[in-house]
């Protein structure tokens, strides 16, 4: 490890990184946390339930999930985003949710 950081609860979705290597990842508690590549906390944000499934992040640093309420949500990062052009998809799925 690179380093590690505490969100003080499970985590039950996949983190996703942007082009700048700041890590997102939500929590079962439904809190959504942005760590620099360094490890050092960027903001901290709550969603309306747990975070399930995939986050994913857009060409325009918008980061979308679902909670465990079957709720989605979309969070403005800041970031210049994930540089894989477009809506990411996965294993044939159009909502990039790789189901």
């Amino acid at each position: 490890f690179l380093w590690k950081y505490n969100v003080g609860a499970s985590i039950q979705a996949a983190p996703v990184v942007d082009l700048e290597g700041t890590v997102y990842v939500g929590t079962s508690q439904g809190k959504l946390y942005s760590v620099f590549s360094d490890g050092s906390p960027n903001w901290e944000k709550e969603v309306n339930g747990g975070v399930r499934g995939r986050l994913i992040i857009d060409d325009e640093g918008v980061l979308y999930g679902v909670t465990e309420q079957g709720q989605t949500f979309s969070v403005v990062t800041g970031s210049s985003g994930s540089g894989l052009g477009g809506w990411p998809m996965e294993h044939g799925n159009l909502l990039g949710w790789g189901l």
